[in-house]
């Protein structure tokens, strides 16, 4: 209660600015880079006024969104420092049954790699997810983001970062690293406290080190020869998959029409299997097997993408440019609905995803992304449902 009065007492009149220059930098080289690669004469120039007229849009109502907002998030703070910690503490030896179930799957699959030479797309192509495989790696991803950020016990930390290690290597997938360094990024919006250089240099330590370790895993997937190599792909990787989502925009929009799509744009894959248990769906997402997200668009000059269709695209694709609005509101709806109800890390987490996910990728396009929400919002729910007994009591 004291951590609590702390922080209410020592709330920012300014807005955050540090959270927003990234996805901010981010977003302009990606259009910069749209027009460097050999398939950009293929854009069309009203797709990426579409798209910049909607990431302003999105700024703009997390700007709003904290104005109003700004006492109740800033409390998030020592939520993070004491209810969650209390709570990974008494459930510690359950998280260690959960590392060693991920540490064997990973196991598993790296017997795959080293012995019978498997790269990741073998690994996709032969080895199934299970619903622990789908809800895991999020849950462990964000636990150990708060567990470094807010100091927990070593042994937490140690738990933690054995899980995401396992994660990364169970389908040599690098997209966890980029995880780790932007999801801190959104813990400015709420950590009262002053940076300094040794702050900043340390930030930068670890974004090196997590570089590195992505670099050695392309190398060991196959797609590089040294580390010296891939370190330079990475960096131009980076900018490229932002850039395909423009292409892939205009095939979500063309497959935006029918009743059933309705509520696609809103809730995704979620919708379609709600759907389909009444109605057979046409031209399907993610259901029935469908490869709609997973299929290569040939681009030409051997560029190929996939998956990275913006959420902008499915609003549009429907309900035409009232859908830009109606992803705003629906965007600021979520983000009050998940703090009113003290969902702490589900609203970080969605904080995240409006800031760098949602310009290339709709936040629940498929099942996998439909559960990596999805458990955040169990975990928060538990933590919530624990605490508010006791305070009851």
């Amino acid at each position: 209660m004291e951590v609590l009065k702390h922080t209410t007492k020592n709330i920012s009149k300014k807005l955050p600015l540090s959270p927003f220059i990234i996805p901010f930098l981010l977003y302009v080289f990606s259009v910069i880079f749209l027009y460097i690669l050999p398939f950009s004469a293929l854009i069309n120039i009203n797709i990426v006024m579409l798209s910049t007229v909607d990431y302003f849009m999105t700024m703009f109502v997390i700007v709003i969104f904290f104005i109003v907002n700004k006492k109740k998030i800033l409390q998030l703070d020592a939520v993070f420092r004491t209810k969650y910690l209390d709570f990974v503490c008494k459930f510690y030896f359950v998280f260690v049954l959960l590392v060693v179930y991920l540490v064997y799957g990973t196991y598993k699959n790296l017997s795959l790699v080293i012995l019978n030479g498997y790269n990741r797309e073998g690994l996709l192509n032969s080895v199934s997810a299970g619903y622990l495989d789908m809800l895991l790696p999020n849950l462990f991803n964000c636990l150990f983001v708060v567990s470094v950020l807010y100091k927990y016990p070593i042994k937490i930390r140690l738990i933690f970062f054995l899980g995401v290690i396992s994660i990364m290597l169970f389908y040599l997938s690098r997209s966890n690293l980029i995880f780790l360094i932007y999801f801190p990024l959104v813990f400015l919006f709420i950590i009262n406290r002053c940076f300094n250089y040794k702050i900043v240099l340390k930030f930068f330590l670890v974004v090196f080190l997590v570089v590195l370790i992505a670099s050695g895993i392309t190398v060991v997937q196959g797609r590089g020869e040294n580390i010296q190599e891939v370190l330079f792909k990475i960096f131009e990787t980076l900018f490229r998959y932002k850039a395909y989502s423009f292409y892939l925009a205009e095939y979500a929009i063309e497959i935006s029409h029918g009743v059933e799509k309705s509520l696609f744009p809103f809730l995704g894959w979620f919708s379609e299997k709600i759907v389909s248990m009444g109605w057979a769906v046409d031209n399907p997402i993610a259901i029935y097997n469908s490869e709609f997200v997973f299929e290569f668009r040939f681009l030409g000059n051997g560029y190929r993408a996939n998956v990275l269709y913006p959420w902008w695209s499915w609003f549009y694709g429907y309900y035409g440019i009232l859908g830009l609005f109606l992803k705003s509101f629906f965007s600021y709806f979520i983000l009050a609905v998940t703090l009113r109800f003290r969902l702490s890390l589900t609203f970080m987490y969605l904080l995240y995803t409006f800031l760098f996910i949602i310009v290339v990728k709709h936040p629940l396009i498929n099942a996998s992304a439909f559960y990596s929400i999805f458990v955040l919002l169990i975990f928060d729910l538990l933590i919530k449902v624990k605490y508010d007994k006791t305070a009851k009591r």
